[in-house]
């Protein structure tokens, strides 16, 4: 189960770390090894996006991968083409996202994301494959963002869909899509939380609010005005909330004065 497997969801934010490290050949290396030890990596939706982003900058940068990587034969244009095939709703959920920050001009996509193809496949019939497409594109969207990657993936949906194998490719991929994540409404990700993958900052628990509520009602001790040291005692020291008496105790103004606990101390040790 993907719970006890990678119960922090580490394969679904490795790659974008590894793009954002630029471990390029890092990342195709990962997949590789893995898919020759049995594993199905560039199968989720998260690694067939980015192996072929890593893959493009690879090409970009005009270096090549070794002879026994299996993506050292395949361009950056196929592997985005059959991640595109296999998972469509990953690229229109992509592009949405993009739009919704002002990184993309739709105008130009429009005559793609309107067929059919992508139409029909909005949605899955898998909760575990629409949840893992939805922690790909909160995770890694800014990595879509510029022009020469837009554009790079905008001629790839152009050549893909004016090919003339379109249909029997997007069928066979459909079929694997149903193999890998067979319709259910049950989740298996559902551990991997949407806000740990998102760029929204996550509220502050409620207990700690109030108990900062709490601290902020407690009265500070009042300062001196300018040019006079302002002296705080044992007894303030010990009713104060201690961040407050650790910032206060910092400025050049303020003398901690803890001759009140050493008295106290000393008239203990007497009796």
């Amino acid at each position: 189960a993907a719970e006890t497997s990678d119960p922090m969801g580490v394969l679904f934010c490795i790659d974008y770390h590894s793009l954002r490290a630029r471990e390029y050949v890092f990342l195709l290396e990962l997949v590789s090894k893995y898919e020759k030890a049995g594993g199905k990596l560039s199968f989720y939706p998260n690694f067939a996006f980015a192996v072929a982003l890593a893959k493009y900058f690879l090409e970009k940068d005009g270096l090549a991968l070794d002879d026994s990587n299996r993506f050292a034969a395949e361009t950056s244009e196929k592997i985005l083409g059959q991640a595109i095939l296999t998972f469509p709703s990953a690229l229109t959920e992509l592009l949405s996202k993009l739009t919704s920050k002002s990184m993309i001009q739709m105008t130009v996509w429009s005559k793609y994301v309107e067929l059919p193809f992508f139409e029909n496949a909005s949605d899955t019939d898998s909760a575990s494959l629409n949840h893992l497409i939805d922690l790909f594109v909160n995770k890694s969207y800014e990595l879509w963002k510029d022009t020469g990657i837009q554009s790079w993936m905008l001629k790839t949906t152009k050549d893909l869909f004016e090919s003339d194998n379109i249909e029997g490719a997007s069928a066979d991929r459909k079929v694997l899509r149903s193999e890998i994540f067979p319709p259910s409404e049950d989740n298996e990700y559902k551990h991997i939380k949407l806000s740990d993958f998102s760029d929204q900052m996550n509220q502050i628990p409620e207990d700690v609010l109030l108990q900062l509520r709490g601290q902020q009602q407690q009265p500070a001790p009042a300062l001196g005005q300018v040019g006079q040291t302002t002296h705080i005692g044992g007894e303030q020291l010990r009713g104060s909330n201690p961040l407050t008496m650790l910032l206060q105790s910092l400025m050049p103004w303020v003398s901690v004065d803890s001759s009140d606990d050493n008295n106290e101390n000393n008239n203990n040790a007497e009796m």
